[in-house]
């Protein structure tokens, strides 16, 4: 909100009518709005990773001009679009007329079953 005041851009945000301002949420609430949007931009690696999730499966336009998770990239499940805005807005409407989909394979990262795989090792081994 500082830097979207600061560059003027604070006023067209926020009487947009195809962009909502939020409090902070959560992760689990995060979670739920990146599962229930039709694309992600973000600068964070993080973010590329929760994207590829199999509950979450959602293209991800990443606002840098490298990535340390190149495997959403080569997956494609991330579109590595750079910080120039012109280009950035450019590539997503493209991707929005001609592609509007995500990958159908599976995540580079996982399954999304770890928690119950360490689980089980752990009960075999006798610690729950």
């Amino acid at each position: 909100m500082k830097n979207c005041k600061r560059f003027g851009l604070w006023e067209h945000i926020v009487h947009g009518t195809n962009i909502g301002v939020i409090d902070p949420v959560g992760y689990w609430d995060f979670l739920v709005l990146m599962a229930n949007c039709g694309f992600i931009m973000t600068d964070s690696g993080g973010i590329q990773e929760e994207a590829t999730a199999p509950n979450i499966r959602k293209k991800c336009f990443v606002l840098r001009t490298s990535t340390e998770r190149q495997e959403a990239v080569d997956a494609g499940f991330a579109d590595l679009v750079g910080v120039n805005p012109k280009k950035v807005v450019k590539r997503i409407w493209d991707w929005i007329e001609n592609e509007w989909s995500v990958p159908n394979r599976r995540s580079p990262f996982g399954d999304g079953t770890a928690a119950e795989k360490t689980v089980e090792i752990l009960q075999k081994a006798g610690y729950c």
